[in-house]
């Protein structure tokens, strides 16, 4: 899950964990290459990742391209 800082993100968090999943926060620096989310990833056994900082295109397209699903909000 990409992040949101609107109160809609906390009624998107909880309607994931209301369906028995977990969820985890991800708030890398904005200069985190690639790898550092591959690592974060690979750690992680949330079944949804919350990505809360500015996430480059290039990455984006490598996240679509692996992900079973995806739901991004990036409020522009």
């Amino acid at each position: 899950m990409r992040g949101s800082r609107s109160p809609y993100g906390d009624t998107v968090g909880a309607r994931i964990r209301a369906r028995g999943l977990s969820i985890e926060r991800v708030a890398l620096p904005t200069e985190a290459a690639t790898r550092d989310l591959a690592a974060v990833v690979a750690a992680s056994t949330a079944d949804v990742l919350f990505l809360d900082y500015f996430i480059p295109e290039r990455t984006l397209r490598a996240m679509y391209q692996a992900a079973d699903g995806v739901l991004a909000n990036s409020e522009k």
